[in-house]
């Protein structure tokens, strides 16, 4: 059966008739009679012998081959043809497996944010509370059935020895996770900083456009302490020391120190101990923070580098939440070292700090109005264990106990909606130390910040936090210049009187 006819055979070659010769013109009457092997012709003298190709045959050859080209064409058009929709259809599927690689993508992380938020509801929500009492049943359950069997007393012993193995347990691994929080990290990382820092990550020259020196000193605890030296444009003798909190590093000032240089005060900004790339007590383990109880040390250091290797006449301690504990015990402890102390968001004491952290965190998993004698309990313990692992074996101690010893004016600054430091600790530091000098009113002040997160006082306005620090800086510094005029006054005037 023929295939039926192509519209490119009609277009490209004759219609022929269904005898192929009827097209040809007949051969001449002599040549019909004549024996094809022997014609001859006055105008052809070429003999036609037997096997020639007649004279007729590229007449006939030629719509053949005509024929066969368009066929061919044909074919190569439609290998063509075929050829641009496979890649075609390759493109489309391609285009179509992106797109939907990209509605999975989406759908994947809707899916995580919705797990997430689940988690956060779980974790924070009030209404999934636990019964203490009934877990810790649930999870003995295996354990109860031999203990059955055992004596009495036995069984008692083994009871009060599980309870304090796991209650002991549990007090360290809360005291571990203060002293070496989430946050805490060794050297100067570049990778999950806080955002309050606004990109003041680097050093004094790139972030400031300040030339700095890499100095280094010896730490009360043995080690090396490492920090830079900033100095003021305008030498005025003048320092400000920076202390940073726990887990960061000498960068948490970087935003505040070219205000300080502005005004004419040089900078000193270092690592505490085990912190930054200061020394610690080991190089394989870091302890992390004792809150004030080592690095109030650190401070003094810093302020005896500045004051007999950098020729300092007048130190300012500039601190913030750990920091600013630690300078506030400092300078009560070498008030000869220090003419003024600013301190954002301060805690009163370790352990209190870190009761309200259990308190807050229990909230989100037990009834806020059940336990509470056990709670207590348990959280004055881990207190105290973080007490004694920072040195203190019979009591508390903190700022808040040194601060009426101060001999420099003091600046509290705290925010209302620090989630980290309560607010009443900074107004508890403040009470105590007015206090301690009611006929000397001059001596404290307290700033009052609102929506203001930790150690983003600063953050939250510059210009007002400028405003408010370093006017008071100044003053300070007036102040004691004066009393120091006036005390070797006085002394002149003894020394002629005798």
């Amino acid at each position: 059966m023929k295939p039926p006819p192509s519209p490119l055979d009609s277009a490209r070659a004759p219609a022929l008739p269904a005898d192929p010769h009827s097209c040809l013109p007949l051969p001449p009457a002599t040549m019909l009679a004549a024996p094809p092997f022997e014609v001859s012709s006055a105008k052809d003298p070429m003999p036609f012998r037997l096997g020639a190709q007649p004279p007729w045959s590229s007449t006939l050859r030629s719509p053949a081959s005509g024929v066969g080209t368009a066929i061919r064409s044909l074919r190569k058009a439609r290998r063509t043809v075929l050829h641009a929709a496979r890649a075609r259809r390759w493109h489309f599927d391609a285009e179509k497996w992106r797109l939907m690689l990209s509605h999975w993508q989406t759908d994947l992380q809707t899916t995580q944010r919705q797990v997430g938020a689940e988690v956060d509801e779980f974790i924070q929500s009030p209404h999934l509370l636990f019964a203490p009492i009934r877990m810790a049943v649930t999870l003995a359950v295996p354990l109860l059935i031999p203990l059955c069997f055992m004596p009495t007393f036995l069984l008692a012993m083994f009871v009060v020895f599980t309870v304090l193995w796991y209650t002991s347990c549990l007090l360290l691994f809360a005291t571990e996770v203060a002293m070496r929080p989430p946050w805490y990290k060794r050297g100067l990382p570049s990778k999950d900083l806080p955002p309050y820092w606004k990109g003041f990550v680097h050093d004094p020259l790139v972030d400031l456009g300040f030339e700095f020196d890499d100095v280094e000193f010896p730490s009360g605890s043995g080690g090396l302490l490492r920090g830079w030296v900033v100095r003021a444009r305008k030498r005025s003798g003048k320092f400000a020391l920076f202390v940073h909190g726990v887990g960061r590093d000498r960068r948490t000032f970087l935003r505040h120190a070219g205000d300080f240089l502005g005004a004419g005060y040089s900078c000193l900004l270092f690592d505490l101990s085990e912190h930054g790339l200061s020394d610690g007590a080991s190089k394989e383990f870091a302890r992390g923070t004792l809150f004030g109880a080592r690095e109030q040390y650190d401070v003094v250091a810093a302020a005896e580098f500045l004051k007999f290797k950098e020729g300092a006449e007048r130190i300012v301690f500039v601190g913030t939440s750990c920091g600013a504990s630690s300078s506030i015990m400092a300078a009560a402890a070498r008030p000869d070292l220090v003419d003024c102390v600013v301190g954002e968001n301060p805690f009163t004491r370790a352990d209190e700090l870190l009761r309200h952290h259990l308190d807050s965190l229990s909230k989100n998993y037990l009834s806020q109005n059940s336990h509470q004698t056990v709670r207590g309990v348990v959280f004055w313990l881990a207190g105290r264990l973080l007490m004694v692992r920072m040195g203190y074996y019979i009591r508390s101690y903190g700022a808040i106990d040194v601060v009426g010893k101060l001999e420099c004016p003091l600046l509290i600054a705290h925010s209302t909606e620090d989630d980290v430091v309560p607010y009443e600790h900074g107004v508890r530091i403040y009470e105590a130390a007015m206090g301690a000098k009611e006929g000397n009113k001059d001596m404290a002040f307290f700033f009052k910040c609102s929506e203001a997160a930790h150690c983003a006082l600063y953050d939250k306005d510059p210009e007002m936090w400028t405003g408010m620090v370093l006017p008071f800086v100044q003053r300070a510094l007036e102040r004691r210049e004066k009393g120091e005029k006036g005390e070797k006054g006085e002394k002149g005037v003894a020394a002629g009187t005798e």
